[in-house]
């Protein structure tokens, strides 16, 4: 029976353990709220100095209205078109709101009935009907111009016009018509940039030309007929400057400027340009059909001209083991990222010992190859 109950009140390590934590989290909460009491009490608010400012301050609110009222009784009447401060502040209207009289009076207002006074600001209805019987203002008040007058407008100025061309009328003549210097020098503008007036309505593109102006030169306008250029001589097509074309002619692709391109029949300075541009970022021409790939150099032209053409040696432009990935991009055959294998290929596996081994940079086809190479040195 003994050891029975014993049994019964033996409890293993983890049941003490959690005996001892539960035990544990009773006795903080049973010490909690004192502690709470004690450390976190609220302290009563003392409003004692909030109730005498309210009091002060409602002392001083009625002192400030009884300041409204007059306090004496003038003894003439006054007119508030011409009073001074003084006489105003002697009604008993407080100094802001007198100032703001005179300053109403000074900007051309005036007061033609005594209800005009209820004009300024902050004058309360209780204050005006305690001075309205001490005002008076003569019937025969006049009021005040403002002292900033509207301007007026000006009136346009006549035009005198006469009988003139507005792509030949020099600006005096325009001037002495009596139009305004701005039209003038619009006109004249408009011409010096290469327009002219076809008809009588173009006149109209002159913004500061206004429409009344217009009706008023439209009757006066004469449009001058241009001349016809005179027909070319049978002699005037041998002059010196006349372009000579000869079949004859051999340019070199890689030396040929572009007045020498130009002596190629269906050449002219348009084509002549694009070709020098493109050997110029090439570097060069290594083969006469190089010429036909310009850009926009139409193929048609190419086979008139392409017997015509000759090849000197191309000097090679690309050095592999020194040259930079900017400038390798700007040769019209490489793409950047062909350009940054390159220089990475270079540095992770020393210079290049031949033009040859360009083929294992994996980033080309044989078609760049056979386009590149022809550009590449090692030195």
């Amino acid at each position: 029976m003994n050891n029975n109950w014993k049994e019964a009140l033996h409890f293993s390590q983890r049941e003490r353990r959690g005996i001892f934590i539960f035990v544990s989290i009773i006795g903080i909460f049973l010490c909690l709220p004192p502690l709470i009491e004690k450390y976190f009490q609220s302290s009563q608010v003392d409003f004692t100095d909030f109730k005498l400012a309210i009091k002060e301050y409602e002392a001083n609110q009625s002192i400030s209205s009884n300041n409204d009222i007059p306090t004496a009784t003038p003894h003439a009447s006054i007119n508030p078109n011409t009073a001074s401060l003084e006489s105003l502040l002697s009604l008993g209207i407080t100094e802001p709101i007198a100032q703001r009289i005179i300053k109403y009076r000074n900007a051309g207002g005036a007061f033609v009935r005594k209800e005009d006074l209820k004009k300024i600001y902050g004058l309360k209805e209780s204050l005006y009907q305690d001075v309205q019987k001490y005002i008076h203002i003569p019937p025969n008040t006049i009021i005040k111009k403002n002292k900033y007058p509207v301007k007026k407008v000006a009136r346009q100025q006549q035009i005198k016009a006469f009988k003139f061309d507005p792509n030949t009328a020099s600006s005096q003549e325009l001037i002495s018509m009596g139009l305004p210097s701005k039209v003038v020098n619009q006109l004249v503008n408009y011409r010096s940039k290469g327009g002219s007036f076809k008809r009588k309505e173009d006149l109209k593109k002159i913004y500061a030309l206004s429409d009344q102006q217009y009706q008023q030169l439209a009757p006066f306008i004469i449009l001058q007929k241009p001349s016809l250029p005179a027909p070319k001589s049978p002699s005037s097509y041998t002059t010196p400057s006349t372009k000579i074309i000869s079949k004859n002619i051999q340019i070199d692709i890689n030396i040929a400027s572009i007045e020498e391109w130009q002596q190629l029949r269906g050449i002219g300075p348009y084509y002549a340009k694009k070709i020098v541009d493109f050997r110029e970022k090439l570097g060069g021409f290594y083969s006469i059909d190089q010429v036909g790939t310009t850009y926009g150099l139409p193929d048609s032209v190419f086979q008139k001209i392409h017997t015509q053409l000759v090849a000197t040696p191309l000097k090679n432009s690309l050095v592999l083991n020194t040259i930079s990935i900017e400038e390798l991009t700007a040769h019209p055959y490489i793409k950047k990222h062909q350009a940054i294998a390159i220089v990475n290929y270079r540095r992770n596996h020393g210079p290049f010992d031949s033009i040859e081994k360009i083929k294992r940079v994996k980033v080309f086809s044989e078609k760049d190859l056979e386009r590149i190479i022809p550009y590449l040195s090692l030195n």
